[in-house]
């Protein structure tokens, strides 16, 4: 049975908008929420995670941005990694922009979310894991590098179906993300992409496994979802990122966001 304290959102009220076909997102989540904090959900049809599939699904984000305005929410998160990789040639902050205008509340991207926690744990020189096609491996690299990042190897499953990428067990990351940083000599951190794959079982042991810092997008998005909406309680057993909650670099570029005079290049 669900307590009205969670129903009623007291605390905070994160809205995150997921592709249809996504489902990991919200268990993992649900499975990490704090006490007071509401989930509110909107979706933008996607099925393949193909560039073509991608631009059509973005183009419904206004739309669900919109929608979830008449919700109540204190942030919003745009789950899915490779929104940003095509728009605006990998450029980010034209969906904030646009998420905030729509919402009225501080708003992130999960791409934006995952390089902002990064710069939060101090790291530049990563491995790289994710279930994309080598075009969108390509997209991404290209992205991190863009946002200050030295992408020192990168491994992927050439998965086109989000919904495959959905039903993908936890242990296929962590393996994927030990074989992307075997040939990551001098790596600092391990950025596992993708919102649809599940990663919080494994984070705590591939930290302690590694000795490095793994931000996972799910982990990044939650993150920022809720350091946008004020809640900096800390989440043990999923990573330092989680644990640590400290969101200084988050905070100056959410301000950056919601002031359209101000450029996104010192973000």
């Amino acid at each position: 049975m669900i307590s009205h304290s969670v129903m009623d959102g007291w605390r905070a009220r994160v809205g995150y908008i997921v592709p249809s076909s996504g489902t990991t997102t919200q268990v993992e989540w649900e499975s990490v929420r704090p006490e007071g904090v509401l989930f509110v959900c909107s979706r933008v049809r996607l099925e393949t995670v193909a560039v073509d599939s991608i631009k059509s699904a973005a183009g419904e984000l206004t739309r669900a941005a919109r929608e979830l305005s008449t919700a109540a929410i204190d942030s919003l998160i745009q789950v899915g990694t490779p929104f940003v990789l095509v728009s605006r040639n990998g450029v980010s902050g034209s969906i904030e922009d646009m998420l905030h205008k729509e919402s009225g509340v501080p708003s992130m991207s999960m791409a934006m979310a995952s390089v902002l926690a990064l710069k939060q744990l101090g790291v530049r020189r990563l491995a790289l894991a994710s279930p994309y096609t080598p075009e969108l491996r390509m997209r991404l690299e290209d992205f991190l590098a863009k946002s200050g990042f030295e992408v020192l190897a990168s491994e992927g499953l050439g998965l086109i179906s989000n919904l495959d990428i959905n039903r993908l067990p936890a242990h296929i990351s962590y393996k994927t993300a030990r074989q992307a940083l075997a040939k990551a000599a001098g790596a600092e951190a391990i950025f596992i992409a993708s919102g649809g794959w599940r990663t919080f079982a494994i984070l705590e042991a591939l930290e302690c496994d590694t000795g490095l810092p793994v931000v996972s997008s799910n982990a990044a998005g939650l993150w920022a979802g809720l350091g946008l909406a004020g809640v900096r309680e800390s989440i043990p057993g999923h990573g330092r990122l989680l644990l640590q909650m400290q969101h200084e670099i988050l905070e100056t570029a959410a301000r950056t966001y919601s002031n359209p005079a101000k450029t996104h290049q010192s973000i």
